[in-house]
Protein backbone atom coordinates (compact mmCIF):
# COMPACT_ATOMS: atom_id res chain seq x y z
CA UNK A 1 0.00 0.00 0.00
CA UNK A 2 1.38 3.33 -1.04
CA UNK A 3 0.95 6.34 1.25
CA UNK A 4 1.41 9.95 0.09
CA UNK A 5 0.49 12.53 2.79
CA UNK A 6 -3.18 11.76 3.55
CA UNK A 7 -3.79 9.68 0.45
CA UNK A 8 -3.52 5.93 -0.13
CA UNK A 9 -4.22 3.40 -2.86
CA UNK A 10 -6.93 0.84 -2.16
CA UNK A 11 -5.38 -2.68 -2.35
CA UNK A 12 -8.62 -4.08 -3.84
CA UNK A 13 -9.78 -1.59 -6.49
CA UNK A 14 -6.53 0.48 -6.86
CA UNK A 15 -8.45 3.73 -6.41
CA UNK A 16 -6.65 6.67 -4.74
CA UNK A 17 -8.57 7.85 -1.64
CA UNK A 18 -8.17 10.14 1.38
CA UNK A 19 -7.31 8.38 4.65
CA UNK A 20 -9.55 9.06 7.62
CA UNK A 21 -8.07 10.03 10.99
CA UNK A 22 -8.84 6.54 12.41
CA UNK A 23 -7.24 4.80 9.42
CA UNK A 24 -4.06 6.88 9.86
CA UNK A 25 -3.87 6.05 13.57
CA UNK A 26 -4.38 2.29 12.96
CA UNK A 27 -1.70 2.24 10.26
CA UNK A 28 0.84 4.14 12.39
CA UNK A 29 0.26 2.03 15.51
CA UNK A 30 0.51 -1.22 13.53
CA UNK A 31 -3.02 -2.41 14.36
CA UNK A 32 -3.68 -2.86 10.66
CA UNK A 33 -1.44 -3.11 7.60
CA UNK A 34 -3.99 -2.10 4.97
CA UNK A 35 -6.56 0.62 4.48
CA UNK A 36 -9.42 0.39 1.98
CA UNK A 37 -11.41 3.09 0.21
CA UNK A 38 -14.75 1.60 1.40
CA UNK A 39 -16.29 -1.14 3.52
CA UNK A 40 -17.32 -2.91 0.32
CA UNK A 41 -13.71 -3.14 -0.91
CA UNK A 42 -12.53 -4.32 2.52
CA UNK A 43 -15.11 -7.11 2.70
CA UNK A 44 -14.58 -8.16 -0.92
CA UNK A 45 -10.82 -8.37 -0.41
CA UNK A 46 -11.25 -10.47 2.76
CA UNK A 47 -13.59 -12.84 0.94
CA UNK A 48 -11.02 -14.42 -1.31
CA UNK A 49 -12.57 -17.41 -3.01
CA UNK A 50 -11.33 -20.70 -1.68
CA UNK A 51 -12.40 -23.54 -3.91
CA UNK A 52 -12.51 -27.10 -2.70
CA UNK A 53 -13.42 -30.33 -4.44
CA UNK A 54 -16.27 -32.41 -3.04
CA UNK A 55 -14.94 -35.80 -1.89
CA UNK A 56 -18.08 -37.55 -3.13
CA UNK A 57 -19.20 -35.98 -6.44
CA UNK A 58 -16.01 -34.12 -7.46
CA UNK A 59 -17.77 -30.77 -7.99
CA UNK A 60 -15.90 -27.62 -7.06
CA UNK A 61 -17.55 -25.45 -4.40
CA UNK A 62 -16.73 -22.62 -2.00
CA UNK A 63 -16.67 -23.99 1.58
CA UNK A 64 -17.72 -21.81 4.51
CA UNK A 65 -15.07 -20.39 6.84
CA UNK A 66 -15.58 -23.00 9.55
CA UNK A 67 -15.34 -25.91 7.12
CA UNK A 68 -12.21 -24.44 5.51
CA UNK A 69 -10.55 -23.78 8.87
CA UNK A 70 -11.28 -27.30 10.17
CA UNK A 71 -9.96 -28.82 6.93
CA UNK A 72 -6.73 -26.80 7.06
CA UNK A 73 -6.14 -27.75 10.73
CA UNK A 74 -6.77 -31.44 9.97
CA UNK A 75 -9.94 -31.71 12.08
CA UNK A 76 -11.88 -32.98 9.06
CA UNK A 77 -10.34 -35.09 6.29
CA UNK A 78 -12.88 -34.55 3.49
CA UNK A 79 -15.01 -31.64 2.33
CA UNK A 80 -18.47 -31.94 0.79
CA UNK A 81 -20.68 -29.62 -1.25
CA UNK A 82 -23.94 -30.82 0.34
CA UNK A 83 -25.35 -32.95 3.15
CA UNK A 84 -26.48 -35.49 0.52
CA UNK A 85 -22.86 -35.95 -0.56
CA UNK A 86 -21.81 -36.49 3.06
CA UNK A 87 -24.40 -39.27 3.44
CA UNK A 88 -23.51 -40.88 0.13
CA UNK A 89 -19.76 -40.78 0.88
CA UNK A 90 -20.01 -42.26 4.38
CA UNK A 91 -22.32 -45.13 3.44
CA UNK A 92 -21.00 -48.61 2.73
CA UNK A 93 -17.25 -49.14 2.68
CA UNK A 94 -16.38 -45.52 3.58
CA UNK A 95 -18.40 -45.68 6.79
CA UNK A 96 -16.25 -45.68 9.94
CA UNK A 97 -18.47 -48.50 11.21
CA UNK A 98 -17.94 -50.65 8.09
CA UNK A 99 -17.00 -54.18 9.01
CA UNK A 100 -16.89 -55.87 5.63
CA UNK A 101 -20.57 -56.90 5.50
CA UNK A 102 -20.08 -58.97 8.67
CA UNK A 103 -21.89 -58.60 11.98
CA UNK A 104 -22.37 -60.70 15.08
CA UNK A 105 -25.94 -61.34 16.22
CA UNK A 106 -27.19 -61.41 19.83
CA UNK A 107 -26.45 -65.16 20.14
CA UNK A 108 -22.83 -64.77 18.97
CA UNK A 109 -23.16 -66.11 15.41
CA UNK A 110 -21.46 -64.28 12.53
CA UNK A 111 -23.85 -63.00 9.84
CA UNK A 112 -22.91 -61.92 6.31
CA UNK A 113 -24.85 -59.23 4.43
CA UNK A 114 -25.94 -60.53 1.02
CA UNK A 115 -26.50 -57.94 -1.71
CA UNK A 116 -27.75 -54.41 -1.12
CA UNK A 117 -31.23 -55.32 0.09
CA UNK A 118 -30.15 -56.03 3.68
CA UNK A 119 -30.63 -59.81 3.74
CA UNK A 120 -28.29 -61.68 6.10
CA UNK A 121 -27.16 -65.29 6.13
CA UNK A 122 -25.15 -67.08 8.81
CA UNK A 123 -21.50 -67.52 7.88
CA UNK A 124 -21.30 -71.09 9.22
CA UNK A 125 -24.13 -72.13 6.88
CA UNK A 126 -22.38 -70.48 3.90
CA UNK A 127 -19.10 -72.25 4.74
CA UNK A 128 -20.86 -75.62 5.09
CA UNK A 129 -22.69 -75.14 1.77
CA UNK A 130 -19.36 -74.44 0.05
CA UNK A 131 -17.81 -77.50 1.72
CA UNK A 132 -20.68 -79.77 0.59
CA UNK A 133 -21.15 -78.11 -2.80
CA UNK A 134 -24.92 -77.79 -2.32
CA UNK A 135 -27.52 -75.73 -0.44
CA UNK A 136 -28.40 -76.84 3.09
CA UNK A 137 -31.89 -78.14 3.71
CA UNK A 138 -33.99 -76.36 6.39
CA UNK A 139 -33.87 -79.44 8.67
CA UNK A 140 -30.05 -79.51 8.64
CA UNK A 141 -28.03 -77.78 11.36
CA UNK A 142 -24.36 -76.83 11.47
CA UNK A 143 -22.58 -77.60 14.75
CA UNK A 144 -19.41 -75.81 15.93
CA UNK A 145 -17.15 -78.59 17.24
CA UNK A 146 -15.09 -76.38 19.58
CA UNK A 147 -18.18 -74.45 20.78
CA UNK A 148 -16.91 -71.09 19.47
CA UNK A 149 -19.76 -69.71 17.35
CA UNK A 150 -17.43 -67.30 15.57
CA UNK A 151 -14.90 -69.97 14.52
CA UNK A 152 -16.29 -70.87 11.10
CA UNK A 153 -13.36 -72.81 9.67
CA UNK A 154 -14.57 -75.82 7.66
CA UNK A 155 -12.70 -78.26 9.94
CA UNK A 156 -14.58 -76.87 12.98
CA UNK A 157 -18.04 -77.40 11.47
CA UNK A 158 -20.12 -80.57 11.52
CA UNK A 159 -23.42 -81.16 9.68
CA UNK A 160 -26.21 -82.69 11.80
CA UNK A 161 -29.95 -83.07 11.50
CA UNK A 162 -32.18 -81.09 13.90
CA UNK A 163 -32.75 -84.11 16.12
CA UNK A 164 -29.07 -85.19 16.10
CA UNK A 165 -27.99 -81.66 16.99
CA UNK A 166 -30.45 -81.47 19.90
CA UNK A 167 -29.34 -84.91 21.14
CA UNK A 168 -25.67 -83.92 20.86
CA UNK A 169 -26.14 -80.78 22.98
CA UNK A 170 -28.27 -82.66 25.52
CA UNK A 171 -25.46 -85.22 25.89
CA UNK A 172 -22.87 -82.43 26.32
CA UNK A 173 -24.98 -80.71 28.99
CA UNK A 174 -25.53 -84.02 30.83
CA UNK A 175 -21.77 -84.70 30.85
CA UNK A 176 -21.07 -81.15 32.15
CA UNK A 177 -23.56 -81.59 35.02
CA UNK A 178 -22.14 -85.01 35.82
CA UNK A 179 -18.60 -83.56 36.00
CA UNK A 180 -19.70 -80.66 38.26
CA UNK A 181 -21.57 -82.97 40.69
CA UNK A 182 -18.57 -85.28 41.24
Amino acid sequence: MLLVKNKAICPYCCKVFNLSRKQKEKLKSGITKRAYCSHACASKNKKTKRLATCANCGNEFEPNRTQWSQYKRGVIKHMFCSIQCVGAFYSGENSPRWNGRRSVDERGYVRILLGDRGGYKYEHRIVMEEKLGRKLRPEEDVHHINGNRQDNRPENLMLLSDSEHGRHHATLMWEERKAVNR
